[in-house]
């Protein structure tokens, strides 16, 4: 929910160039635009993914959503506390990714996404890897359950070499 106010804030609602990902592009305007938001810390929805579908078509909408996170953090007029956790927004994003493109089967971009996220910002025990385990249990769940410890095995194999903590 918002309120109408902070739709004043934008010059437009919706982003016709995006294919996906819009409603993401939308929040972050507003986030950037100064609304206030609060933050729920559960997963409130899940996502099923099909045999049929193809893998690189679902990473569309994680590729836009990256684009999106950087192009709102290379906006000159972050507020300081947004701009100071910069590398953390994004290698947050990036693990995000990778959890994602492995559960399609990605490891080779999943293996990537993780390297990146950890040159930006190597996690800092326990918090990060609290968040990493968080994010892993909440994708996990969408799955059914017969396939949930091979993901989380998965996972952990496609953990960059130079991950600094144990799973």
């Amino acid at each position: 929910m918002l309120r109408r106010a902070a739709l004043a804030r934008l010059s437009h609602w919706f982003d016709p160039s995006l294919s996906y990902a819009e409603d993401t592009d939308f929040f972050l305007r507003l986030f950037a635009a100064g609304a206030r938001f609060d933050w729920i810390r559960q997963p409130l929805t899940a996502y099923r993914l099909s045999a049929g579908q193809n893998a690189l078509k679902q990473f569309a909408p994680l590729a836009n959503c990256l684009k999106l996170i950087q192009r709102l953090l290379a906006r000159p007029n972050l507020p300081a506390d947004v701009s100071g956790e910069r590398n953390r927004i994004l290698a947050n994003a990036y693990t995000v990714s990778a959890l994602h493109v492995l559960l399609l089967g990605l490891e080779d971009l999943g293996r990537h996404q993780m390297a990146r996220a950890l040159a930006l910002a190597p996690p800092e025990a326990p918090a990060d890897l609290v968040r990493m385990r968080r994010i892993l249990a909440g994708i996990a769940r969408g799955l059914p359950r017969e396939q949930r410890r091979a993901y989380i095995d998965l996972v952990y194999k496609n953990l960059p070499p130079n991950w600094p903590y144990t799973p």
